[in-house]
This record gives structure tokens, C-alpha cells and sequence, in this order.
């Protein structure tokens, strides 16, 4: 009876270790102005939860995990929590907030858009076209005619 007891003593004990380790970093969140934001225009970061009187700097990494990637060092929260970031790259990005050592203390990804739609997308997918209908006209000729 008395290691049954022990047992439910310690398994609650370790679900409030549990409980109290998963909700203490749950109160610092990163949110943006637009949960989309464009190329080339500002937009608000914004940081809550922070703690006072620390400072906090953010930087984006453009196209994380890639060959191709480039971190940008935004610059530091006010004493409000939030920032300006006006993106230089459309694509997926790494949002980051950095404490005085370094830290990461948050990070999300986010998706910027393209100011407009981009020239050479549109050509390729004017040329796919004329190309699968082209292709099927002449198909479509072929077998009618024999």
C-alpha cells in the first residue's frame, strides 16, 4: 500500500514539474503587424512578455536552411516591445529575438509576399500555356485528320 502511495506522490509530483517547466517560457510571444507581410513595406513586430529593463535585438534570417541564406540585424525592441522591420526579400523568413548574450530567446517563420507579381514568372507560365494548348491543337489535328 504504502509504494502505491509513494508512486501517485511521485508521478504528481513530476506533472507539476512538468506542468510548471512546459508554461514558463509561455508568456514571451512574437507577433507582426500583418501575418503576411509585403516586400518593401514596414512592418510592426512586435514583442510581449519581455522582461523589464533587458534588452532585446531581433534579426531575420532570409531563406533559413538554404544555400542561399542571409541573416539581417534588424535592430532593438523599444521600451514598448516593438520594432520596424520593412522586408528587403519576398520568401519564407526566420523571425528571431536575441537577448544581450545572443540568446535566442523566440523565433517564428514567416512568409513574406512579392510587392507584385514578378515579370518572369508571368512569362513562364504564359509560355507553358501557349505551349500545352499549341500541343494539343496540333494533337488534336494529327488525329482528326488520319
Amino acid at each position: 500500500m504504502t509504494a502505491t502511495r509513494a508512486m501517485k506522490q511521485l508521478t504528481a509530483a513530476a506533472a507539476i514539474v512538468l506542468l510548471a517547466a512546459a508554461t514558463s517560457g509561455a508568456d514571451v510571444a512574437l507577433t507582426l503587424g500583418d501575418d503576411f507581410p509585403e516586400r518593401g513595406t514596414p512592418v510592426e513586430v512586435r514583442l510581449s512578455g519581455m522582461e523589464p529593463g533587458e534588452s532585446y535585438s531581433f534579426s531575420v534570417t532570409y531563406r533559413p536552411n538554404s544555400e542561399t541564406s542571409r541573416v539581417e540585424k534588424v535592430g532593438l525592441f523599444d521600451d514598448a516591445g516593438s520594432v520596424l522591420w520593412t522586408p528587403t526579400d519576398a520568401g519564407i523568413t526566420t523571425l528571431s529575438v536575441l537577448d544581450g548574450a545572443g540568446e535566442t530567446v523566440i523565433s517564428r517563420n514567416a512568409a513574406v509576399r512579392f510587392d507584385s507579381p514578378p515579370v518572369s514568372g508571368l512569362l513562364v507560365m504564359i509560355l507553358a500555356g501557349l505551349l500545352l494548348f499549341g500541343g494539343s491543337t496540333v494533337s488534336m489535328r494529327r488525329a482528326l485528320e488520319g
